[in-house]
């Protein structure tokens, strides 16, 4: 019974400690705004020491933040363009993405209103240990932080469900 006790407890404080870090900071709607502009990220690569190494296989897998967050807003209905054009910027979104290499890792991802600068949104998503490599930690928290700001998945549009914190 003690055993059971002891496993128990290990349990809950194990599920307790491995929820994922999220924090919203939602200013702005996005309603007005058609157009994204992404400047370029670098591309994580990563090789994974699992099982498989042993039959001689080597898994490596690579990420690259951009396409993460693309993908993202095409799905929503958000045209993500190579440049900034100024005939465009009353409706153009400036997103920006950076990691922190503190103890854990997170990222960061902020819109900003290409007309004034103005932060729109801003998501920071801890990367967590539990995925399978350093690529699934990035796509993963760049998914929980893209998905705060779209909260309903259902929906196809570009307009954000309001609510400030996640």
């Amino acid at each position: 019974m003690k055993r059971l006790t002891h496993i128990c407890l290990c349990f809950v404080l194990l599920l307790s400690g491995c929820a994922p870090v999220l924090i919203i900071d939602r200013r702005a709607s996005i309603e007005k705004y058609r157009y994204a502009y992404i400047p370029q990220t670098g591309t994580t690569v990563s090789s994974s020491a699992s099982y498989a190494v042993l039959f001689g296989w080597n898994v490596t897998s690579s990420v690259n933040p951009k396409d993460i967050i693309s993908g993202v807003l095409i799905n929503k209905g958000i045209i993500v363009i190579p440049e900034l054009n100024p005939d465009l910027k009353e409706h153009t979104l400036i997103v920006n993405y950076a990691e922190s290499q503190d103890y854990g890792g997170s990222i960061t991802i902020q819109l900003i209103s290409a007309a004034n600068y103005e932060i729109l949104y801003s998501a920071t998503s801890q990367k967590m240990w539990y995925d399978d490599s350093q690529t699934d930690m990035i796509r993963n928290a760049i998914l929980r932080a893209m998905n705060g700001l779209f909260p309903n998945n259902n929906n196809n549009s570009a307009q954000p469900k309001s609510y400030d914190f996640y």
